[in-house]
């Protein structure tokens, strides 16, 4: 008899018990745990990227605005005298703009910015060959072809500051030795061989301001036109300038262009841009 054949196989008894109740709801509190915390991570990421591209995108677009309002500033003052370039100002956005001479106060910020430009470079300088002193109606003038009527005119004496014909006449007629003014001058400007020739320079009146709308509105003597459209860039909340600390616009030499937007549909892209703007004619 072989002794292997006799030996009983001893088979595990494996239990057939399943998980109890409490068991059950642990595993699925633990999953659901687990699936809400996956869940939470994955928005909370969603949300931070679509935070980050809706700043990225309003940042843009700023910056884009901002250069265009630069582009527009950048010129205030070409082709006439220091101290010609800003005509006004309104601190609050919907207030009409003051105007301002050379040696007028200007206060810290600006809600709305009005400057003047010389776009043609139109320019001469008076004429004392046959007289010592320009004043009236008429001004006898170097060369005064380029000059047309309804021109604005701005004359500055660098031998004094302090005479600006505030009222800024407007040219009637002109030809190549005058030019006749719709109205006489304020001043009288004698000859002076101790100063450099009187310039007589054309004009245009710029306004740049933020409307009810959101948009930023650019007006060129008198007629308005949109810069650019709120709705297309974002809300604009804020623009506003300042003349770092200059008393006067004699002595301004710098503008900063602060502009404040905001993505109407995420009010948490936001951004405050600035930009300072050197005048072409600034007195130093």
């Amino acid at each position: 008899m072989i002794p292997g054949l006799l030996k009983k196989t001893v088979r595990p008894v494996l239990s057939r018990r399943g998980l109890t109740m409490p068991e059950v709801l642990l595993a699925l509190a633990i999953g659901v745990f687990v699936l809400g915390l996956t869940i939470s991570i994955f928005t909370r990421q969603n949300s931070l990227l679509k935070n980050e591209n809706d700043q990225t995108l309003v940042r843009a677009k700023a910056r884009h605005a901002i250069k265009l309002i630069a582009r527009e500033i950048r010129m205030a003052g070409y082709g006439l005298a220091p101290g010609q370039a800003i005509s006004g100002y309104a601190e609050t956005a919907g207030a009409a703009l003051i105007p301002t001479g050379p040696l007028d106060a200007l206060p810290d910020a600006a809600a709305a910015l009005g400057f003047r430009i010389n776009r043609e470079n139109v320019r001469t300088f008076l004429d004392y060959s046959s007289t010592s002193m320009v004043s009236g109606s008429v001004l006898p003038v170097i060369d005064g072809s380029a000059f047309r009527s309804g021109d604005r005119i701005a004359i500055y004496n660098p031998g004094d500051d302090a005479t600006w014909d505030e009222a800024l006449p407007t040219v009637d007629t002109a030809s190549a030795g005058s030019l006749t003014l719709q109205s006489a001058l304020i001043h009288n400007y004698p000859r002076d061989p101790a100063t450099r020739a009187i310039q007589v320079a054309k004009f245009s009146d710029y306004e740049i301001r933020l409307d009810a709308a959101g948009r930023i509105i650019k007006t060129v003597d008198g007629q308005a036109s949109v810069l650019i459209d709120g709705a297309a860039l974002g809300a604009i909340e804020g623009l506003r300038f300042d003349f770092h600390g200059a008393a006067s616009p004699r002595l301004v030499e710098l503008i900063g262009i602060h502009l404040h937007v905001v993505d109407p549909e995420n009010p948490g892209a936001s951004i405050e841009i600035k930009t300072d703007i050197r005048l072409r004619n600034a007195a130093s």
